[in-house]
């Protein structure tokens, strides 16, 4: 669909992003990438246009916004290998990998992609790379070298920085070099000599971050898995919570229903990041059903279960409470592979969300987190034209999602294995 063509897809069944039910017998106009209208088959002419092309989606498939995920790691290949050890590959390798793993999210139905943290320049290399058209890829919104203090987590993407002139002078250099939005670590992670369950920041520090970021119109997002973190994060005005974990100082997992309150009542959403947990432990239970596990892999099962099942009644939890969720997969950390958001999705509804309320943390909700809701994330007229077919009725079922049909992305149709049927051209 390049520019200049005018397309029009006639569904069956359409999930607009808006409604979280599914909408019957519409048609979309597309012209230059951009919908440009939306109705009724009866109230929609065909364009009166020397190249018009008219496509059908099959009677048992649904047409929705392309997928967004607002939390990936395009350099890394979640293949489980330790940081800072893969840290050790080189920019050319890794900027490859990123192309390949923004290929696979894109054809998997994923539209948008938010890459939270890459070493150097590679993030930036890879937008410039697309720019210039050499390579294909879904919308990104990077976010560079994340802001870490001395030794924390990630450190060695290169953006270590510590109090709070500290943290303004580095993230006025990521604006500099072009990020879309700050990231900072607001605990520590799973970079080894690091801790999850306790702050890297004081709130006077993450402030800093967070008055430089909104002063240049850009976003403030923390990654942040302790309950005292969530805490200085909402004080110092953080927009997004990755992980959104209630870790205690003792690393036991205990949820705080004060902090998840002020969470629902703040502008603040949060990613709850299920799946990057819950894969290492199904790849142990998937080892334990083979073979016998040592010792050491006998206690990481029985922990990571009990924490896991923490981990879901916890999210459960927020979303009770009206946290506003969106869709966020870690892929390339840990055992992530690119190519799937719809695990993630699916293990929010395991913690109690309604499937509609999942497919949209993936589209209109997470699009307004990203504050991109004018662009994606629904389909309006005014909106570009990033679509997605799929077999079945995701509304009812998210696995739905796995059966992808066809991907537009900006107009162009970059797959369609079945899921638009050419009844005119050239009308």
């Amino acid at each position: 669909m390049p520019g200049g063509v005018w397309t029009v897809i006639d569904a069956d069944r359409i999930v607009d992003g808006i409604s979280p039910n599914a909408r019957t017998t519409l048609r979309i106009v597309i012209e230059a990438g951009i919908i440009r209208s939306i109705g009724s088959p009866a109230g929609i002419e065909l364009p009166a246009a020397p190249d018009v092309r008219l496509l059908q989606i099959p009677a048992t498939s649904t047409l929705l916004p392309g997928l967004i995920d607002t939390h990936t790691h395009l350099t890394m290949n979640g293949s489980g290998i330790p940081r800072p050890p893969a840290a050790e590959a080189n920019d050319g390798i890794l900027l490859m990998q990123a192309v390949a793993s923004g290929r696979k999210h894109l054809l998997s139905g994923v539209t948008t992609v938010v890459d939270a943290g890459a070493r150097g320049s590679l993030a930036f290399n890879l937008v410039e790379a697309v720019r210039l058209g050499l390579v294909q890829a879904p919308q990104l919104i990077v976010a560079g070298r994340p802001i870490t203090r001395t030794g924390g987590h990630a450190w060695h993407m290169g953006e270590e920085a510590d109090g709070p002139e500290g943290i303004r002078r580095a993230a006025r250099q990521m604006l500099k070099d072009g990020a879309d939005f700050i990231k900072i670590m607001a605990t520590g992670g799973g970079t080894p000599g690091t801790y999850p369950h306790r702050p890297s920041y004081r709130t006077e520090e993450l402030r800093a971050a967070v008055e430089e970021a909104h002063e240049n119109g850009k976003l403030a997002v923390a990654h942040c898995s302790a309950t005292e973190g969530h805490r200085r994060c909402l004080e110092a005005g953080i927009d997004i919570l990755y992980h959104g974990h209630f870790y205690e100082p003792d690393a036991s997992l205990r949820f705080d229903e004060e902090v998840a309150r002020r969470l629902a009542d703040s502008p603040t959403y949060v990613n709850p990041t299920l799946w990057v947990n819950g894969g290492r432990l199904h790849a142990l239970q998937v080892k334990a059903a083979t073979e016998k596990l040592s010792d050491d892999e006998a206690w990481m099962l029985k922990q990571r279960t009990a924490r896991y099942a923490g981990q879901r009644e916890n999210v459960g939890r927020l979303a009770q409470m009206g946290v506003k969720l969106i869709a966020g997969t870690d892929a390339g950390f840990a055992l992530y592979p690119f190519g799937d958001i719809v695990t993630e999705l699916e293990e929010m509804v395991v913690c109690g969300m309604p499937a509609t309320d999942a497919l949209l943390a993936a589209t209109r909700i997470a699009a307004e987190a990203l504050r991109i809701n004018n662009q994606v994330g629904s389909l309006a007229p005014g909106m570009n034209a990033d679509l997605i077919v799929v077999d079945g009725d995701p509304t009812r079922d998210v696995g739905a999602l796995r059966n992808v049909q066809a991907v537009v992305l900006g107009g162009e149709i970059v797959r369609n294995d079945g899921g638009f049927i050419a009844t005119v051209n050239n009308v």
